[in-house]
């Protein structure tokens, strides 16, 4: 009789176990347990003050500020050489040297992108000019740099075989999340002062090119050094206008691809409309090209030309913009200190600006913070009214956990409409960390293990009590 009683009581302790391990496990999931993590808690912190509600909300509204007290445009440094002077067309020249972040932050999926152009007069300072660009393609991508570090980069570039002779420019400007310019602008000739110098032994024939000395908006000469954009009226028809040139005794049969894009976007954007057509230029002669871009609404127009000579292209870009047409992007979002620190403030901020006459405004700008998995953290959104250039909001967040493996997602709107959207992602793996498992995530579904566990368990410790039951009264 007492083994009986003892094997029941074994019963009931193993029945109650399970039992309480299958509850506890259905608790702690939809808590959000994660790799033994417990669930975050990423608040804005309230001032020290006053912890009201009214309190916070004025927190919120001193969160506005200037971008340049959080972001620096050419705070990314292009430190770029060759080792040899001199490439022959048709093989490959190769460049190395490193990009360097002096920010606080660090910078994710960044991209390096190269023009190269013909130079004339390089020898002499006082009329060294910057004729044809031959070549415009993407050295370096995907690269993330740690707060104020220096990352290595290294690519080649191939001169084709047909590539006139003489002296060569290698300008650089950076992008980085698709979105943001850090390090001169891709339809600026000018790339922030940056360069590399280099000769090519090639032919003395040449090949179609445009002549950037013919190229006009509407009848007036384009001025390819300007920083701010021509300007039109908000319905005029605008023209882009330029010379072909065949330097050659030969007739030639040439592609042109105009490539139209909207602020911000860059020539990889599927947004970016592309037109074609074949042209044929006579020998020494020139052929005037005129273009009319499709009018889609926007404030700034980007347009790149290239036209493409047996496999030698030769390019130029050109931007402009209309007025009484309200515009505003996101120029840069970011956290002010990687990682996140459990217990330790933290801030995210993100950038605006905005195409004046009128001003823009009754924008609103949300910043969230996202887990591993996509899923919300933090959200807070204010209102931004674009007076006196670039503006912003910058908004603290405290996590109880460290989390290293996170995404900063900013979203612009107005009136409820979606303007502009920008990501930031910041991997553990790619920023070098350890521990990279252990972040925060949010709760997930419950997993089905943990209920089927837990069930089982109550239903052996009824049928128990219920057997037991039936034993006693049959007694």
């Amino acid at each position: 009789m007492s083994t009986i009683i003892g094997r029941a009581s074994a019963k009931l302790i193993f029945a109650l176990l399970v039992s309480f391990l299958g509850l506890f496990y259905i608790v702690n999931a939809e808590e959000g347990v994660e790799e033994g993590v417990s669930a975050p808690e990423v608040v804005a912190p309230s001032p020290a003050s006053d912890t009201s509600q009214q309190a916070n909300e004025t927190a919120v509204t001193d969160g506005r500020f200037l971008c340049s007290d959080q972001y620096r445009r050419n705070s990314i440094g292009v430190n770029i050489y060759t080792n040899h002077s001199t490439v022959v067309a048709g093989t490959p020249l190769s460049f190395t040297g490193e990009i360097e972040n002096k920010n606080s932050y660090p910078i994710t999926s960044g991209e390096v992108w190269v023009k190269v152009y013909q130079v004339e007069n390089a020898s002499d300072a006082t009329k060294r000019k910057r004729t044809n660009q031959v070549a415009y393609f993407k050295a370096i991508d995907n690269l993330t740099i740690k707060a104020y570090a220096k990352e290595a980069v290294n690519f080649s570039w191939t001169p084709s075989a047909g590539l006139l002779g003489g002296d060569y420019d290698a300008t650089y400007h950076f992008l980085s999340n698709d979105h943001f310019y850090h390090f001169g602008l891709p339809y600026l000739d000018e790339q922030g002062g940056s360069y590399t110098t280099f000769k090519v032994e090639g032919t003395d024939q040449g090949t179609v090119y445009f002549d950037r000395e013919s190229i006009k908006l509407n009848n007036v000469p384009y001025d390819f050094s300007a920083t701010t954009p021509a300007q039109f009226g908000d319905q005029e028809i605008v023209f882009v206008q330029g010379a072909l040139v065949n330097p050659t005794a030969e007739e030639r049969l040439v592609e042109v691809t105009w490539r139209t894009s909207t602020w911000g976007t860059d020539r990889e954007n599927s947004e970016t409309l592309i037109d074609k057509q074949f042209i044929t230029v006579r020998p020494g002669s020139r052929y005037m090209l005129s273009h009319m871009p499709l009018h889609r609404g926007e404030a700034i127009t980007h347009i790149e030309a290239e036209v493409k000579d047996r496999d030698i292209t030769s390019t130029f870009s050109t931007w402009f913009s209309r007025r009484n047409i309200e515009e505003a992007r996101i120029s840069f979002a970011s956290i002010s200190e990687y990682p996140l620190v459990g217990e330790k403030e933290n801030k995210i901020f993100a950038c605006v600006e905005g195409v004046p006459s009128p001003i823009a405004s009754d924008l609103e700008l949300s910043l969230s913070v996202l887990d591993k998995k996509g899923r919300e953290v933090f959200t807070h959104k204010d209102t931004v009214s674009l007076m006196n250039g670039e503006q912003g909001i910058i908004t603290p967040i405290l996590s109880n956990q460290e989390a290293k493996s996170f995404t900063v997602l900013a979203t612009l709107t107005k009136n409820g409409q979606v303007l502009d959207k920008a990501e930031v992602t910041y991997s553990c793996e790619s920023l070098g960390g350890e521990g990279c498992g252990r972040d925060f995530s949010l709760p997930g579904k419950l997993p089905l293990l943990a209920v089927i566990v837990g069930l089982a368990g109550l239903i052996f410790v009824l049928r128990f009590y219920q057997k037991r039951r039936n034993h006693i009264i049959a007694e």
